[in-house]
């Protein structure tokens, strides 16, 4: 095969709570991922650091999220509204 190598990265989210939404950033290298449990947990993919984790205040499901195309930024519902990150 030419060109770039995909290699598998398995990220656990913190008390093993299940993902209900994600977004990754266009370069692909943050992803974003909501829980069951109003939680959005932030990572570098290639390393599999946790850059954040970030609490909606809503206690429900974050079933929709989206990350800037810079990936600086982490917008999901909240309890008031809207939350950006």
């Amino acid at each position: 095969l030419e060109g770039p190598t995909l290699r598998r990265t398995r990220l656990t989210i913190p008390g093993n709570r299940d993902a209900t939404s994600a977004a990754l950033a266009p370069s692909g290298v943050t992803l974003a991922v909501g829980d069951r449990a109003g939680r959005v947990t932030v990572w570098t993919v290639g390393s599999g650091g946790q850059v954040a984790a970030l609490d909606t205040g809503s206690g429900r499901a974050v079933e929709r999220l989206t990350i800037s195309d810079d990936a600086r930024l982490v917008a999901a519902p909240t309890a008031a509204g809207v939350g950006v990150w």
